[in-house]
């Protein structure tokens, strides 16, 4: 039951995405994206269609099944119906040819390392981390519950759990929801088989979407590197935690991914887009200061570029998560209490407090270094491949990246002025989240940086001959001779 709830899902997902998007070469690549794609954005699809029923139904597995099997049914038949339209619409990036095959396997040695790191680190602590089973698991549990207690999952009374606020049972839904989901399906509510699956899935996801993504836009090589920096770094070690960072991280790099595919030649990929915005939101509270800020990016790349139809489809996309999450979060949701009492005043004054800035950029610096040792570093890497392969400056101008680029270091920013600010104690929570919050940004980072760096097929396209001069009239000594040395030349 747990293979046929995650199925499900990706089904709905690899539709939504099939539906949308034309057929890409290379046919892996295409492949790749949309199987990665339908196993987040089905989560995040079919985890809003079990908290609406719990809502408006109540808690019942048979609506479950009716309503996500309708779903499924629904998208069958609206990628039937299409599949003519979407004969037509086959994208060919002019990307450089060439396959780099020395490039395979130590990629595919190093996932294979991760996949049993991943499954070493799942069996010596199934349940997961510490805000695994007291935030999000826990809540799942209620959700999961087949009678009103199933509100418990955001209830005031959590706060009380564990220390003020530590459950924090204002926080989205779609990794509970998911979990509740799976649990409902199975009957098994608290088993480990779905939480583990979940945080593989989308540790799995992840790397599919930056690779597929990285082919599809650029070129082969240069997204079988983007997964050799991201598995080389620490992102697969907080994926087997069971926390909501990964998924978060997914979230953002799908959406800044889909954007660059739209702006392309598939408009409609816009609001898949949109649609990732959305669920990075109803994932985590960071979700919502992404959310904010890459809709003010989109708007001001549609409208400065003239292109209101891509924003429309962006804003279809991303309107029923973000409506489900402001509804929660503001009607449903209770107040954790944090940041409840901070004035201005106190606001202004941690504002300027010049040991505080120290503090936090000693801790970047820290949690910097310690994503990976020696050349393995992300930042290092990176800077390696761009001095040898040189930025592409025609496509960090253009007008998507800048909209791209902008958002991912207006969050970034969002987040320290978050730290600056803290009423908790800022040593605290610097040590218990920094390092978390450094997966939310590593693989859009890669992504992007990548998308704008030359290709190695690129830079190994030989020169033409320089042209030969022709010989001077009357010099027709040992004529023949010269001519074969010239072919063979």
């Amino acid at each position: 039951m747990l293979l046929l709830a995650v199925l499900v899902s990706t089904a709905v997902g690899y539709l939504l995405a099939s539906i949308l998007l034309p057929v890409y070469k290379p046919a892996w690549a295409d492949l790749l994206l949309k199987t990665s794609l339908g196993i987040g954005l089905g989560m995040g699809i079919t985890s809003c269609f079990f908290f609406l029923d719990r809502l408006v139904i109540g808690p019942s597995s048979a609506v479950s099944f009716v309503t996500e099997f309708l779903l499924l049914a629904a998208a069958v038949s609206a990628f039937w119906f299409t599949r003519d339209a979407r004969a037509q619409r086959t994208a060919a990036y002019a990307n450089p040819r060439g396959i780099l095959w020395w490039l395979l396997p130590p990629f595919l040695a190093v996932l294979a390392l991760s996949v049993f790191l991943f499954i070493n680190s799942t069996a010596s602590n199934p349940y997961g981390a510490w805000d695994a089973w007291a935030i999000w698991n826990q809540r799942a549990k209620f959700l999961a519950q087949p009678d009103a207690s199933w509100r418990r999952a955001f209830s005031p009374l959590l706060n009380e759990v564990a220390g003020a606020g530590a459950t924090h049972p204002d926080y989205p839904m779609l990794l509970s929801g998911y979990i509740a989901r799976c649990w409902s399906w199975t009957g098994a509510i608290g088993d480990v088989a779905a939480p583990i699956a979940v945080a593989a899935l989308f540790s799995a996801a992840t790397i599919g979407v930056l690779v597929s993504a990285l082919a599809i836009v650029r070129a082969w090589s240069l997204a079988i590197l983007g997964g050799l920096i991201l598995l080389s770094t620490a992102f697969l070690v907080v994926g087997p935690w069971q926390y909501a960072d990964v998924p978060v991280g997914y979230f953002y790099l799908s959406s800044f991914a889909l954007l660059l595919i739209a702006d392309a030649n598939a408009e409609p990929a816009f609001c898949l887009s949109g649609l990732a915005m959305g669920f990075a939101a109803w994932t985590k509270n960071e979700g919502l200061l992404f959310a904010l800020l890459a809709a003010v990016a989109m708007t001001a790349y549609a409208l400065t570029n003239r292109r209101r139809k891509a924003l429309l489809w962006f804003a279809a996309g991303a309107l029923v998560p973000l409506a489900i999450t402001f509804s929660f979060r503001f009607a449903m949701a209770p107040e954790t209490g944090t940041y409840a009492h901070v004035s201005f005043a106190d606001v202004a004054h941690r504002a300027v407090d010049g040991s505080r800035y120290l503090r936090i950029v000693k801790s970047l610096w820290v949690e910097s270094v310690d994503q990976g040792a020696g050349l393995a570093n992300p930042v290092i890497s990176i800077g390696l491949l761009m001095a040898f392969l040189k930025m592409a400056s025609a496509r960090l101008r253009q007008p998507v990246t800048i909209a791209a680029l902008g958002t991912l270091l207006a969050v970034f920013a969002g987040y320290l002025f978050t730290y600056l600010i803290t009423p908790l104690d800022l040593k605290w929570h610097l040590d218990t989240s920094l390092y978390r919050l450094f997966v939310h940004f590593w693989p859009s980072f890669i992504f992007l940086l990548l998308s704008v760096s030359r290709a190695a097929e690129e830079t190994a396209i030989e020169a033409p001959a320089p042209a030969r001069s022709e010989p001077a009239a009357g010099k027709t000594k040992r004529k023949g001779r010269s001519e074969s040395a010239a072919r063979r030349s």
